[in-house]
């Protein structure tokens, strides 16, 4: 049997962590191979509940918890686990993931497309 764990707000795992940052949700699945981690810019349910998925509650802009959100926003995170220092016990954070976490509560740059006319 292959061993596979699930994570839940692993974003509060950050140093340095941003305030608006009780205003996100977060979790992360990993396996002996490989670990996803899903993070949004609003308050909201990510579970696992079944083996290998990670679902995402989406929720009206027009809840009373969501007012502040403009725009709802998912980043996937996809990496290799590293057998050497990530233990499937517990979440680990690798400097990779930390840099795309970070980017994502304060980006550095942001790009819109527009419709064309």
């Amino acid at each position: 049997r292959k061993a596979r764990a699930y994570f839940s707000n692993i974003h509060t795992m950050l140093d340095n962590q941003p305030n608006y940052g009780a205003l996100m949700t977060s979790g992360m699945i990993q396996d002996e191979r490989s670990k996803v981690t899903v993070m949004t810019n609003w308050e909201t349910s990510i579970v696992s509940q079944k083996e290998g998925t990670i679902q995402v509650v989406l929720r009206s802009g027009k809840d009373a918890d969501n007012a502040h959100v403009e725009e709802f926003t998912i980043r996937v995170i996809t990496e290799d686990r590293n057998v050497l220092h990530d233990k499937m016990t517990e979440a680990t954070i690798s400097s990779f993931a930390k840099l795309m976490m970070m980017d994502f509560v304060g980006p550095l740059e942001t790009y819109y497309v527009a419709e064309a006319e």
